[in-house]
């Protein structure tokens, strides 16, 4: 949510951690929420399966949601959950109209909203591709991954932070739109992470007709929870979150690991 659910290394990997839900009554240094605190308005990308989607009643659904459903109680905070679609949600946070989202550190988004230093999830970067088209392979830096005809969504700013301002680029509104032009021949390369595209591609029966290839030079996309700076307790909910993440760390692991595709 490079998207949403969208940077850094290698290696493939989630960051480990320990700890369980009951340890969040033994930190006390967590700001607990009062009666009268308002809920933190959170953002939840639309169109994100499995990481962030509405469910048949408009609810929030799908792998933040549950995330957010042990980090918040463990943090002390009561949340209200926004599903919108992903430009959107984030004109939100930077106007003050919603209060935090989960995403990955960019330029942009880092002027407007703190990041909480723990990550609540690590993807694995790497170029989607039709699987009869072999040139991804012999990718082996920007210049060679700017050869090939780019395509993604609006809303990742990893991207546009990387690449060339004049590059030629087809952005359109959501991942799923990325994929239909892949297979259709229109653009040669899809840049973002495994865990959400797998999720997509499977879905969609195209599991035939395009392929994941990691790049080391992409570098693997760390995204965490973030608050608006203009919020009057910003640095203080920032705490609270990076407190309570690490609290329920081996619960958040345990549920990432039950969405993260076996085969990505």
């Amino acid at each position: 949510m490079g998207g949403v659910l969208e940077t850094r290394t290698d290696r493939r990997r989630l960051l480990a951690g320990a700890g369980g839900l009951l340890l969040a009554g033994a930190l006390p240094r967590i700001a607990r929420a009062q009666p009268d605190q308002a809920a933190v308005r959170f953002i939840h990308p639309a169109g994100f399966e499995p990481i962030s989607y509405a469910d048949a009643d408009g609810n929030a659904a799908g792998l933040l949601r549950e995330a957010l459903d042990l980090v918040f109680p463990a943090a002390g905070l009561r949340r209200d959950d926004i599903v919108v679609p992903w430009s959107r949600g984030q004109m939100m946070v930077r106007e003050g109209t919603a209060d935090a989202f989960c995403t990955a550190r960019s330029v942009e988004r880092e002027q407007y909203a703190q990041f909480c230093d723990q990550t609540l999830v690590t993807m694995v970067s790497g170029i989607w591709h039709r699987r009869d088209d072999t040139r991804a392979a012999n990718v082996r830096d920007m210049a060679g991954l700017m050869a090939l005809r780019q395509g993604n969504y609006l809303g990742n700013s990893w991207l546009r932070d990387h690449v060339p301002a004049d590059a030629a680029v087809t952005w359109v509104s959501d991942p799923n739109s990325v994929l239909k032009m892949l297979v259709a021949g229109y653009i040669d390369a899809f840049v973002q992470g495994d865990l959400l595209v797998a999720w997509l591609v499977r879905r969609a029966g195209l599991t035939d007709r395009l392929a994941f290839t990691p790049k080391a030079f992409l570098e693997d996309i760390p995204c965490g929870l973030a608050v608006r700076r203009g919020h009057p307790d910003c640095a203080a909910l920032v705490a609270a979150l990076d407190t309570g993440m690490m609290s329920v760390r081996a619960e958040v692991d345990q549920l990432i690991n039950r969405y993260r595709p076996v085969d990505s």
